[in-house]
């Protein structure tokens, strides 16, 4: 009796222990269940997107094939017709069209009895009666589908299935009087679709009755089966759906398989795609394996814990049954002992929570402590533990750039775009990272090199910058250099050089440092930190870009990485910037003791048409200056060379002997700050290496007299009075008022006549009625864009001899190329520089000179051609938010000193721009909203470009640059994220017209 009572309270004393067990069993199968079924059918469902998209390229291929077939059939079918060619001419004509075309073996002729009459393999064609195909007989048995395919049939001769494809030669009357046909290879067509398919996929071309036509991997005994039975395809037949999509089993082998199948060509045939299951799944299968393993032994180890818990608390139990007689102090020890115990229990139970508490308090606190004044010495704690956080999120987006590449998700754009800007970005970099050490940085660019390519420049520049930034991180003291040439072997190839006399590789490692997470060896993470990945992904991308990186090194004298990608030169409409009208007579000494940076200047300077000689130290160019007989304009001397330097050399240069002192331009690889710190040098112009085209360029301008010759864009200076444009007549095409507005007032005030026209359709009708001197025409517009009145107006009129100047917001030069090509003689960014303005229209027109450049009739020129309707409605106030810190919080919301500048110091035109704007952009913010509300993306693209130019011409600058960021988001389609701005847009907005407000009063008072 007493025994069973006992078992029975040790029973119930483990029952929350059975509970606790349960509990976690539930959970742990809970979740694996979620991880096996729900997760596992999103898994699947991500393989079938994956293939469906493979699937849509393999059918577009086909149509693309099938309609360049059926185009030449018809193309040739209207010739067949016609009697003024020979017989022979169409023998040549269907030959022609037979060696073109890849997929198609033959072309013939039948006439209306089904016998050939023209064929492309023979002349004269052969004697044969085709009436009984069913490609022929179909149309002369009356058809009037306007083309017919028929199954696949093999080759007598050959053995090659092939497929008949017939249309119809009717004549005007309808009348059939012919049938052409062509035999198509199926296989071809299937290898040149399928040829990037992996080892394990099916591709399968089929007619639509489900006839196996082409297969790859190819099996030529079931070419012509019907695979009507085969689920795919049943559910084909049965689907209302262009594509259909599903887990399947192979017909023959019962492999499950992931299939996709889609019919092209009018319904005529139907393309699938498979992948077995297996294969798709492995890796997800992995990750499930490996959480099911882990479950399990979580489950164990748990179930482990609580049984030895429950073991512990019975053996107390009968041990307290034992130790009753024990005398009082033994009874205190083991209350301790208890105690203990679950104090150990309950830190092991919160010590994961514990752990990650204080991690989210440092961050949290970092944020506030910079909110407070803190010391010197504070500040730099706060800002290591901020650099910390940064290199944290750094290591985050390697591995996210990482993990994209190895989910194949990475997208490449090809798309044309002017190598020479991502050289410059890539030595502005360069030039950043070298910092204070002794690295003489350099770049050099082969002068057959094309200006404009097509590719990805992002994920270029982002190798580039990895290879650079990997060498000059492990070059303590040197040169770190980019090369950059082209190369035909046997396909142009484009390669970049990054070469460096750092530490250098050992052989046995540099097999493993293309490999992710993975460092020459542990000390070199140690000293020089950095995740191992940078290398990987840039090995990554360069094989996605159809290249390959490869490395030459050597301990201890340093590393050369090359990267060659296929070279697609692009298009034309990428110019070469117009520096200058080849400034013969600018010449330019280059002072350098290395001599791959004498050589890399002096091709910079040839390219840009400068003429330059070069001099390997600082006596040599004091010889040569002196001893030209035609004397420098610019001398570019390095800072830092053995024996005389820079400095000294420019000291010693005995002025009074020379018939003019150069300017001088200082060459600086590294302690810029130092070098501008020491005497005189404020008379300098500082270049720092390494050194490109734009920053050589600069360089030049800024120490030169001709800098109006050598400027991009820039016309020659011309000193501005008040009657400088005085007798002039002018058009100004403009839809902004607040824009129409500045040049009318501007002009006016110089003594022009202006005539303001506010789309391109009103543009060429003032033109057509009205004589000018020169237009000023705004590229977009609304109705009929500034480059399309333009064309209107040169080919209706080739005659007409009448500038026409550009006003554009784009400054990208394939935008300006776009301007000349309409025939544009120059253009002028906006916001209005009224200086460049008026020199743009003197360089092109003489004041004084007889208007007479338009119609022969003109009229008055002096009132605004516009619709009554153009001035903006006033919109809704939208209430005020409070400002919340953002990132284009950077931006000022107006610059009224750059205001008064725009307007040439006119501030009572400043005051009435700022009176105008408000209601113009009131309006545009209305349809914005509205744009956006109905998805109208032309419209939303027009008001946004409306608002950045007028909101830049007010200097107001946070919405400008807020606009500028919307609209380009607008061009990309990315409708969502523009939504996600208005918010902000709207505040940014209010906030400015509450500032301009006040402005606009000043006018009135």
């Amino acid at each position: 009796m007493l025994e069973g009572l006992k078992q029975a309270l040790l029973r119930r004393s483990s029952m929350p222990v059975t509970l606790a067990a349960a509990a976690i069993t539930l959970l742990v199968l809970g979740f694996n269940y979620y991880v096996h079924f729900p997760l596992s059918e999103n898994a699947e469902q991500r393989e079938l997107r994956s293939l469906t998209n493979l699937l849509d390229g393999y059918a577009s291929q086909v149509e693309e094939q099938m309609i360049g077939v059926e185009t030449t059939l018809t193309a040739l079918g209207s010739i067949i017709y016609d009697e003024r060619y020979s017989a022979r001419e169409k023998h040549l004509l269907l030959k022609q069209a037979a060696d073109a075309l890849d997929i198609v073996r033959v072309f013939g002729v039948t006439d209306i009895n089904g016998r050939i009459i023209h064929s492309s393999r023979s002349f004269p064609a052969p004697d044969v009666d085709l009436s009984g195909r069913d490609y022929v007989k179909y149309f002369l048995d009356g058809g009037d589908a306007p083309r017919f395919l028929s199954g696949p049939v093999k080759n007598l001769v050959d053995g090659r299935w092939q497929l008949s494809f017939a249309r119809a030669i009717r004549n005007p009357y309808g009348q059939l009087v012919g049938v052409i046909s062509t035999v198509i290879d199926p296989g071809t067509m299937i290898d040149r679709i399928a040829k990037s398919t992996i080892p394990v996929d099916y591709v399968t071309l089929l007619d639509r009755n489900f006839n196996l036509v082409a297969r790859k991997p190819a099996k030529d005994e079931m070419i012509s089966k019907s695979m009507a039975d085969a689920e795919i395809y049943t559910d084909v037949a049965n689907s209302s759906e262009r594509i259909v999509a599903n887990v399947y089993s192979n017909v023959f082998t019962g492999q499950a398989r992931f299939g996709v199948a889609e019919r092209v060509f009018h319904d005529t045939l139907v393309i699938s795609t498979s992948r077995p299951y297996d294969y798709a799944m492995q890796y997800w299968n992995v990750f499930s394996t490996g959480i099911t393993i882990a479950s399990v032994i979580l489950l164990v180890f748990m179930i482990g814990i609580l049984w030895t818990i429950n073991l512990r608390a019975l053996a107390t139990q009968r041990y307290n049954k034992k130790l009753q007689t024990i005398n009082s102090e033994l009874e205190i020890a083991r209350n301790d002992a208890e105690k203990l115990a679950r104090i150990k229990d309950d830190f092991l139970a919160n010590m994961s929570h514990e752990i990650r508490t204080p991690m989210n308090a440092i961050f949290g606190l970092t944020q506030l402590l910079k909110r407070t004044p803190l010391e010197q010495q504070q500040s730099e704690y706060v800002r290591q533990i901020g650099l910390s956080g940064k290199f944290l999120l750094g290591v985050i987006d390697e591995i996210l750039t990482f993990s994209k590449i190895e989910a194949n998700e990475l997208v490449l754009d090809q798309e044309p775009f002017v190598l020479p800007d991502v050289i410059d970005n890539v030595g502005s970099i360069m030039s950043m990272s070298v910092n204070d050490k002794a690295i003489e940085a350099v770049i050099d660019v082969a002068p057959d090199v094309p200006r404009s390519i097509i590719g990805d420049s992002q994920r270029l520049q982002q190798i580039l910058v990895n290879l650079i930034s990997n060498a000059i991180k492990f070059t303590d003291a040197g040169t770190v250099r980019l090369d950059v040439h082209k190369e035909h072997a046997p396909e142009p190839i484009l390669c970049f050089q990054v070469t460096d006399t750092g530490i250098g590789i050992p052989e046995n490692q540099q097999a493993t440092i293309f490999n992710p997470f993975t460092q020459a060896d542990a000390s070199t993470t140690r000293k020089y930190g950095g995740t191992g990945l940078g290398l990987a992904i840039s090995n990554r991308l360069a094989t996605a870009m159809g290249g390959e990186i490869t490395l030459r090194s050597s301990p201890g004298r340093g590393s050369t990485f090359t990267l060659k990608i296929p070279l697609r030169v692009g298009p034309n409409d990428i110019a070469p910037p117009l520096y200058f009208e080849k400034v013969d007579n600018l010449r330019v000494l280059i002072v350098d003791d290395q001599e791959p940076t004498r050589e890399a200047l002096q091709t910079i300077a040839h390219s840009l048409y400068v003429k330059a000689d070069t001099a390997p130290d600082g006596q040599t160019a004091i010889e040569m200056l002196l001893n030209a007989k035609v004397p420098y304009d610019i001398l570019m001397i390095d800072w830092q060379m053995p024996g005389l330097n820079g400095l000294e050399t420019i000291e010693r240069i005995p002025a009074d002997k020379l018939e003019k002192m150069p300017a001088i331009i200082m060459v600086t690889a590294y302690e810029r700050d130092l070098l501008s710190q020491t005497k005189n040098a404020e008379k300098y112009e500082l270049l720092t290496k390494p050194v490109t085209g734009s920053s050589f360029m600069d360089a030049i301008t800024s120490v030169s007299d001709a800098s109006a010759a050598i400027r991009p864009g820039c016309a020659p200076a011309y000193k501005i009075t008040d009657n400088a444009l005085a007798g002039l007549k002018v058009l100004v095409a403009e839809d902004n008022i607040v824009n129409q507005q500045v040049a009318k007032d501007l002009l006016t005030s110089l003594g022009a006549k202006v005539h303001i026209a506010d789309n391109g359709i009103k543009a060429v009708a003032a033109v057509e009625k009205h004589s000018f001197d020169i237009v000023l025409m705004d590229v977009q517009m609304p109705e009929m864009t500034g480059l399309e009145a333009t064309e209107r107006l040169r080919s209706s009129y080739p005659d007409l001899d009448l500038p026409i100047i550009a006003l554009t917001a784009g400054v990208l030069e394939n935008e300006q190329h776009k301007c000349r090509e309409a025939g544009m003689n120059d253009f002028v960014g906006k916001p209005f520089d009224f200086e460049l303005i008026v020199s743009k229209i003197l360089k092109h027109v003489r004041v004084g000179s007889k208007s007479n450049k338009s119609n022969p009739a003109p009229k008055p020129a002096d009132e605004t051609v516009q619709s009554a309707d153009s001035s903006p409605a006033d919109a809704p106030a939208i209430p005020a938010q409070q400002a919340t810190g953002s990132a284009w919080d950077d931006f000022p919301l107006h610059e009224e000193k750059l205001a008064i500048e725009l307007t040439a110091g006119s501030v009572d035109l400043y005051h009435r721009l700022c009176k105008l704007y408000d209601p113009q952009a009131r309006d545009c913010q209305t349809q914005i909203h509205q744009a956006i509300k109905d998805n109208e993306t032309k419209t939303l693209s027009e008001q946004l470009h409306i608002m950045k130019g007028s909101s830049s011409q007010v200097a107001a600058t946070r919405i400008s640059k807020m606009s500028a960021e919307m609209e380009r988001l607008t061009h990309n389609g990315e409708i969502e994220k523009v939504a996600a701005m208005l918010d902000e847009f709207d505040r940014v907005l209010d906030e400015t017209l509450a500032i301009l407000a006040t402005k606009g009063d000043e006018t009135s008072n």
